[in-house]
């Protein structure tokens, strides 16, 4: 992997969406990638990015209540 500020702007975005969906959705990630993330993160606002969380909160449909 590139040094991360080596990296496209784009590149950065889909690395950090990526890490992000990693730590916050799926909560399956080990130190280093929230440790990249942060770093991707502070990397972005640098270069003028605003990051915008977002939470949205969905009824839970009747097969995901017997699956999960």
């Amino acid at each position: 992997m590139k040094d991360i500020r080596q990296m496209s702007d784009q590149e950065l975005i889909n690395l950090y969406q990526s890490l992000y969906e990693g730590v916050y959705v799926f909560e399956c990630y080990g130190p280093r990638d929230y440790e990249l993330m942060i770093a991707t993160e502070q990397e972005l606002r640098r270069r003028g990015y605003k990051i915008v969380r977002r939470v949205e909160v969905v009824k839970q449909e009747k097969f995901e209540e017997v699956i999960g």
